[in-house]
């Protein structure tokens, strides 16, 4: 059997969709919830249920041509490496900067690393702000400055 890229996505959805549906039994419930129909855990075990269901069939569907099999040649690896410790440092940057600075160093170096224009970068900078002053002014706080 050859093993394709549709092969293994579904093979990794199905992990994502069993872990997810391990760690939604974790979700607690109210005092008396557990006699009600529709509890904080139904939608995430629905979505498990959903997602175990369609990578299986993913999984059972795929074609095992030739043409559909993985190469790593010509992949570059190096920028996706880059690019995971990038977002490991935004998130730890979180909390000592704010949302807003944060985010905005975090476009920054990843428009770099990817190599995008600075006149497209320039937009973004908007789109962050405006998403910072909707979460920040009608949720009351709910992002940290």
């Amino acid at each position: 059997m050859t093993i394709t890229k549709d092969h293994i996505g579904g093979l990794v959805f199905l992990c994502l969709s069993v872990a997810y549906g391990y760690y939604a039994r974790d979700i607690p419930l109210l005092p008396g919830d557990e006699f009600e129909p529709f509890t904080a855990r139904s939608v995430p075990n629905a979505l498990a249920w959903i997602g175990g269901v369609l990578s299986l069939a993913l999984i059972v569907t795929a074609k095992s041509d030739t043409a559909n099999t993985l190469r790593l040649a010509g992949l570059d690896f190096g920028l996706v490496s880059k690019l995971l410790i990038l977002v490991v440092l935004f998130g730890l940057a979180l909390d000592w900067l704010g949302f807003l600075l944060a985010t905005v160093l975090f476009l920054i170096a990843g428009y770099w690393l990817l190599g995008t224009p600075a006149k497209n970068v320039a937009g973004r900078f908007g789109s962050v702000c405006g998403r910072y002053l909707v979460c920040t002014d009608p949720a009351a706080g709910y992002l940290s400055g």
